[in-house]
């Protein structure tokens, strides 16, 4: 409305907004104040009523104005009538406007809109308290996801108590800063700090900068604001660019077996294309089974642009599998009538490069660590270097599954994913823990597969193993002795505290691997942010940092790292509450302190299942 009433041919003084209350105990007498004004009549007239007005009043008042400007030779004004939506005979007033809008809860609002709302609230606040304010994306996402019935007033009550906690609790290094960062930890407990937006919202959040700087000494408005701020840049290396492609996709999935065992498919089209893949080398992956299984029912549902995706270069004709193929695109075809030439060939396309994907390994490798975040960090982290679908990752918790008398358990789940990913070569078993004693020597004795086990499950051991698999092998067996030999090399590395050297870990051969790992972050930086982080820890915790805590502490931060600068939260993780408890003074909070201390981290959120992987690495 405020620009409609821009663009009439009136003069920028006339252009004010005019605004004038109307209640029972206040009278309105708008005439006498329009004639008061020198600079010539308003065009835009904002008039608020309260419940006591009856529409035929205003009505009345409305023909007044009208006779009154066309007297004066002024253009008519636009005139918004604002009424409680709790206004008798409400129906009364729609007749006398063509337009009748609402003020809608902010659940209802546009999701731009509200991050505007948000922004505008916490620029008002900052020249309120003279004091610069940064503001994490995340704590924006938090507050804009808030939904139900809440209105823009318990908004602003929730950014100013955020406001307040991060004041009171700045930490040491930046209490002599005048600037306030506000991070989700300073949100109430009513906010949920893990929002899984909707698909769609999902361009916008990439776009979005980590962090918004609000300025007592801008005059920017909150648009340009949003504008105009920079994303936070030294963790990113921007000479990266990775097109994303259908193999990508397939190298970067999960890795967990205990979520897709058993996959319960409700609907026909699923249940029959798992019958016809599981025919084939596909059911040695079932993570990638049922990835290609969603895939074809979101293509033949018209969900997923096969327009935007392109496969490497690749036979098609693939050995063994042409019956197969012949079915599926039978049934396709009759599922549903008039498909697409080119949807039946991406599909083919995509059966033939997860098949290719499972042929390609000859010996698999499981990681069991006490964490199955660790463990599924390695393998995708993995995974995605090598180009091939060769890790799989679960979480042993053998300690409790041994104090609680579960062993047969335990070794029934390792059993079933050793089965199910054995190509014919045998495997090859990372753990957390000496498979050397009598303990796990049954445990293995149990199992009754092909697996030669190795420890421990970090970066320097699965690299080097990984290399040696590379290789035209037939059986695990004809590299056990090589595995053993690289074993004995990295105990004695990862006992020592050489890397707390810089320059020892700067020469590290592992420092390319990193950049390897993780070619989109800048690793030469978050690396030493990352280790001066874990000193803090140490010193806290009163250890002292070997290799191998180190290693570990700098792979699984940089994961950390990047899934927060994608913006790539795994909605399957779950915490275990009772460990919390267990762990809610020791380890957990320390680490947690340290890192709201780490100013070099500061625009990161990171949320509790975070630090509890963390945790497990002490």
């Amino acid at each position: 409305m405020i620009e409609q009433n821009k663009r009439k041919e009136t003069s920028k003084s006339a252009r004010k907004i005019f605004y004038a209350l109307w209640s029972e105990q206040n009278k309105l007498d708008i005439l006498p104040e329009l004639k008061r004004k020198k600079e010539g009549l308003s065009s835009f007239l904002v008039i608020e009523l309260d419940s006591s007005i009856s529409a035929s009043d205003v009505s009345r008042k409305l023909d007044e104005l009208s006779f009154y400007y066309k007297n004066e030779g002024g253009t008519q004004p636009l005139v918004a009538l604002l009424i409680p939506p709790h206004m008798q005979n409400i129906e009364q007033f729609y007749e006398i406007s063509p337009y009748v809008g609402y003020f809608p809860k902010f659940s209802e609002r546009l999701l731009k809109e509200k991050v505007e709302i948000i922004s505008s609230i916490y620029l008002t606040e900052c020249r309120q308290i003279s004091r610069e304010i940064m503001v994490t994306k995340k704590v924006i996402q938090a507050l804009a996801a808030i939904s139900a019935s809440s209105n823009i007033a318990y908004i602003k009550k929730e950014i100013l108590y955020s406001i307040s906690q991060a004041f009171f609790n700045r930490n040491i290094e930046s209490a002599a800063s005048t600037t306030i960062l506000v991070s989700t930890r300073h949100l109430s407990e009513k906010i949920d700090q893990n929002v899984e937006g909707p698909r769609d919202e999902k361009h916008f959040w990439d776009k979005f900068p980590e962090r918004l700087t609000f300025s007592t000494q801008s005059n920017l408005s909150t648009l340009e604001i949003l504008n105009s701020t920079p994303a936070e840049n030294w963790l990113i290396d921007r000479h990266i660019f990775e097109k994303q492609t259908i193999e990508h996709l397939i190298n970067t999935l999960p890795t967990n077996l205990v979520f897709y065992s058993e996959q319960d498919y409700q609907h026909t089209l699923e249940k029959r294309l798992f019958n016809f893949l599981s025919e084939t080398p596909l059911i040695k992956d079932p993570i990638l089974q049922n990835y290609i299984i969603k895939t074809i029912a979101e293509i033949i549902r018209g969900s997923f642009p096969i327009e935007n995706y392109i496969f490497p270069k690749q036979d098609d004709n693939f050995k063994g599998i042409t019956g197969i193929l012949k079915k599926i695109e039978r049934f396709l075809r009759k599922y549903h009538k008039g498909i697409s030439e080119p949807k039946i060939t991406f599909i083919r396309k995509l059966i033939i490069l997860g098949i290719k994907k499972v042929t390609d390994v000859r010996v698999p490798m499981l990681i069991s660590a006490r964490d199955n975040g660790i463990a599924e960090h390695l393998a995708q982290r993995f995974n995605e270097l090598i180009g091939k679908r060769a890790i799989f990752s679960m979480s042993s918790r053998r300690t409790e599954a041994m104090d609680k008398g579960e062993v047969h358990s335990f070794v029934r789940k390792m059993s079933r994913n050793l089965k199910t990913i054995d190509r014919g070569g045998g495997t090859v078993l990372v753990t957390d823990y000496d498979p050397s004693n009598d303990i796990d020597n049954k445990i293995l004795l149990e199992i009754r597969l092909l697996t030669f086990t190795t420890y421990p499950p970090t970066m320097a051991h699965i690299y080097d193993i990984l290399c040696i698999l590379n290789g035209n092998i037939m059986s695990v067996v004809s590299v056990s002795s090589t595995i053993i030999n690289k074993k004995n090399e990295h105990k004695k590395f990862l006992a020592d505290d050489s890397l707390n050297d810089r320059a020892e870990r700067t020469n590290s051969e592992y420092y390319e691997l990193f950049n390897q790992l993780f070619s989109r972050l800048n690793t030469a930086k978050t690396n030493e942010v990352l280790y001066k982080l874990l000193k803090h820890i140490a010193s806290d915790l009163a250890i002292t940092l070997s290799n191998k805590l180190i290693l570990d502490f700098l792979f699984q931060g940089n994961c950390l790292l990047e899934k927060h600068m994608a913006n790539d939260h795994d909605s399957s993780v779950t915490i275990d509450r009772s460990t919390y408890k267990r762990l809610a003074n020791q380890k957990f909070q320390r680490i947690k302190k340290q890192l709201d201390q780490a100013v070099d981290l500061s625009f990161i959120d990171f949320t509790d299942e975070d630090i509890m992987l963390l945790t497990y690495l002490f």
